[in-house]
């Protein structure tokens, strides 16, 4: 390395500090939708660039995603000036106008920086330079319709073809009883939907395979599993708490009251966070505690990331595919019973049995194909996990991920009788979801709308 004094000083940079409660990387991870494992690499690809920046003598070229970076670095202005004056040289952000000879330049530095990246740190990690935001590394498509269109379109579809229905099964429902029509249809509905799920389960995990091995979705942080499996931030809040209890930081009396508070023991961002709540609130309780945790950012991004993962991932072509057949099975199925019905109206025959099974199908069918849009968040991405922390595996070791997989029994024993409390007092009082609507940066920035630094 041309420059390694320099470089240990840039690596040792904080960019939290001052600490704050919507800090730099938490602000980064929250307004772009970013795990944190990503976030982390993002910020250390950022300061590398810089690096390039200070020791070259011509102008280099980010990423789009470190270009996501170095835009909200520009917003902390102090932090910016601090950084530039450690390096030595005041980095200018020049942005693209679109001009040819904008192009020509910007062109020539992204293979520059490639190159003299090469030479001081090694090949450049793809998920940070190799794509435009952080889901381009799931690999899939986005489809061209939304599945809500579709499900309109499919319900329009499904009453227009009841007459051809009617007509076409008609002659085979006359030779066939009620009785055995109506055992029939509710067993074979039950092998249906037994059958689609083992379908679509395959399907959903051979699109995952076909993610970047070094994709964020294999680097996920046990919060965000949590997340995941849960669509809710309530067991994350739990997590965090424990984590003071286990630092010595909280202890609890066997009233569920506070026992000692040392704040001097929170270590890390989400340690502190959860220690000025404790700090500040009125009672000394920890479900009082919890209701202001949620809310706060540090346990949001947890949520917020893997939210906008499950969107991105259900506006996918591969996942539509596998949504409309499983639809436009269940709908030709629901066409079977309902045509019965209509024919044993026209036929004045009693229809009470066969309605109230058609009914119980529609209803059932309902559940499954929403459940069907969550699947890969609750089963598909968690059975990844699963395999990953095998007993030979050293995570498994970890109460974290133990307490993803488990129960209360992997946290403290001083903190349960806390947390059964707040689960009965708050279940689903709280949504820790995401309504976020964008899967990619904030600023939208890329090497087409930034070229590069001038120095």
């Amino acid at each position: 390395m041309k420059n390694q004094e320099l470089w240990q000083k840039i690596l040792e940079f904080d960019f939290d500090q001052p600490w704050a409660e919507y800090g730099f990387s938490t602000r980064l991870a929250d307004e772009n939708y970013w795990t944190v494992d990503f976030t982390n690499k993002a910020i250390l690809e950022y300061k590398k660039f810089m690096y390039l920046a200070a020791t070259s003598e011509w102008m280099v070229s980010p990423s789009a995603i470190v270009d996501v970076v170095w835009h909200q670095h520009l917003i902390f202005t102090q932090s910016y000036q601090e950084f530039c004056s450690l390096i030595g040289k005041q980095i200018q952000h020049i942005p693209s106008t679109h001009n040819r000879e904008d192009a020509i330049r910007f062109a020539k530095a992204k293979e520059r920086t490639q190159q003299y990246y090469a030479e001081e740190f090694g090949d450049q990690p793809q998920v940070i330079w190799g794509y435009e935001d952080m889901f381009s590394s799931l690999r899939i498509a986005k489809a061209k319709y939304k599945l809500r269109s579709f499900i309109i379109v499919g319900i329009l579809s499904m009453m227009l073809l009841a007459v051809p229905f009617y007509f076409l099964l008609k002659p085979l429902y006359l030779q066939i009883h009620n009785p055995y029509f109506v055992e029939g249809y509710l067993i074979l509905s039950v092998i249906l939907f037994g059958v689609l799920n083992v379908y679509s389960e395959r399907r959903l995990r051979s699109i995952t395979d076909k993610f970047d091995p070094d994709s964020f979705i294999y680097h996920l942080h046990p919060y965000e599993v949590i997340y995941l499996k849960d669509e809710s931030s309530q067991k994350v809040v739990h997590a965090a708490m424990n984590e003071l209890v286990l630092s010595l930081a909280v202890s609890f009396n066997p009233d569920m009251s506070y026992h000692e508070i040392h704040p001097e023991l929170a270590q890390t961002e989400l340690q502190k966070q959860v220690m000025e709540v404790i700090k500040h609130q009125k009672t000394k309780f920890y479900h009082e505690a919890f209701r202001q945790l949620i809310r706060k950012p540090l346990i949001r991004k947890y949520g917020y990331c893997m939210s906008a993962f499950v969107k991105y991932f259900n506006k996918s072509k591969d996942f539509q595919q596998v949504f409309i057949l499983n639809f436009c099975i269940i709908a030709i199925w629901f066409l079977l019973g309902f045509t019965r019905i209509v024919t044993g109206i026209m036929r004045e025959k009693m229809v009470v049995q066969i309605f109230i099974v058609t009914i119980l199908f529609a209803v059932a069918a309902g559940f499954y194909l929403k459940r069907l849009t969550r699947k890969v968040s609750k089963k598909t991405i968690p059975d990844i996990y699963r395999k990953l922390n095998t007993p030979a595996n050293q995570k498994t070791a970890t109460w974290e991920w133990q307490y993803c997989y488990g129960s209360d029994a992997a946290l403290s024993p001083l903190l349960v009788a806390s947390v059964v409390y707040v689960d009965q007092k708050h279940a689903g009082s709280f949504d820790g979801g995401s309504t976020c609507g964008t899967s990619g940066g904030s600023c939208g920035s890329s090497c087409s709308s930034c070229g590069g630094c001038g120095n």
